[in-house]
């Protein structure tokens, strides 16, 4: 993704070792010019994809001197939108092709929105000072057939 990430994290920790966390998250987009060759002789002219979604997960913290190390688990649903534009002489097979003919050129422009629900799974560490904390942390989703994992740095406030 050429685009900036973000993510938005809320949670309880009634336990010392045992927590819970909602995240809304933006894994950014991202657009190419890449005219490679998709199938036959049709080209990717264009092509742009965008995630986002929730996550919910159950947190194992291991405190140990200083820092807390932890890991967690939970199920993520994440909403991909992409979408292409393709150019060639014929329609792929299977492929919807509205196509415009234009010189014995055909232009096909498609889209694909899903979201999917999966498992989701991560790990970090934390520096506590006071209510405030330093966190790095890495996380693994499937989606589109692949695994966006943002390694990501950020600060908590916890306000209780």
């Amino acid at each position: 993704m050429g685009d900036s990430a973000y993510q938005i994290t809320a949670g309880v920790r009634e336990f010392e070792v045992l927590g819970a966390e909602v995240d809304y998250f933006d894994l950014g987009s991202g657009e190419a010019s890449p005219s490679w060759a998709a199938s036959g002789s049709y080209s990717v002219t264009r092509a742009r994809i965008s995630q986002h979604g929730e996550a919910a997960f159950a947190v194992l913290y291991l405190p140990v001197p200083i820092v807390d190390f932890y890991v967690k688990a939970g199920v993520a649903r994440i909403t991909s939108d992409l979408s292409a534009s393709l150019a060639g002489t014929a329609c792929p097979r299977g492929a919807f092709c509205p196509a415009i003919l234009t010189g014995g050129i055909r232009v096909a422009d498609g889209a694909l929105n899903t979201t999917a629900t999966t498992f989701a799974a991560g790990a970090g560490v934390q520096w506590q000072v006071g209510n405030w904390a330093i966190r790095g942390e890495y996380e693994r989703f499937t989606s589109l057939r692949e695994n966006p994992s943002p390694i990501t740095l950020g600060a908590t406030w916890s306000f209780l």
